[in-house]
């Protein structure tokens, strides 16, 4: 991009406050392609450091997701599974989601502590969702292209959020993090 500022790759937030709870929704699109894992933690981060909501608050915290209550973080995250085309697509076909899951490029970053530090995820209990045929619920991209499958993404933190709850958002991951209420 130009700057910063100008390109296709960043991050826009709006928060807004329900009563006492601060809520903040970031949509992200982070780089693309299969090797590009540390610059989409990059993106990430920053993303979470230079976005300016809430620093109007008294004693506002570094990073934008510490500002808030509740964070819901969506967008074209472009992380993978590891793996080339012809071996997911066996993966696909043999239903070996286990073996897809270790192989998730969020999944093992989150791990790492690489990025969304403190966030907890769902279990990925549905088949990856990008890049689907147009029409399809189970042909992945039949293009020139061949891109490799991934799951889309929804990252969501509370400080409201049970560590046992889950979210059912009709095929969307949701990774939730547990934050001490400032109101308590």
């Amino acid at each position: 991009g130009l700057g910063n500022y100008l390109g296709n790759k960043g991050g826009v937030g709006v928060s807004m406050h329900m009563g006492r709870t601060s809520l903040l929704f970031v949509t992200a699109h982070f780089a693309a392609h299969q090797n590009q894992v540390s610059q989409r933690n990059k993106d990430f981060h920053r993303i979470n450091q230079n976005l300016p909501l809430g620093l109007a608050v008294p004693n506002a915290r570094d990073l934008v997701c510490d500002r808030y209550d509740c964070v819901f973080w969506s967008g074209d995250l472009n992380y993978r599974i590891n793996g080339n085309r012809k071996m997911l697509d066996h993966l696909l076909c043999e239903s070996m989601a286990e073996v897809m899951r270790n192989n998730d490029q969020l999944t093992q970053e989150i791990a790492q502590g690489r990025v969304f530090n403190g966030f907890r995820e769902g279990p990925l209990c549905f088949q990856p969702t990008y890049k689907l045929d147009v029409g399809s619920c189970s042909q992945y991209d039949s293009s020139k292209k061949a891109r490799i499958p991934s799951w889309t993404c929804l990252l969501y933190t509370s400080d409201a959020a049970d560590e046992e709850d889950s979210v059912d958002l009709g095929g969307r991951r949701i990774i939730k993090k547990k934050k001490k209420n400032e109101y308590s």
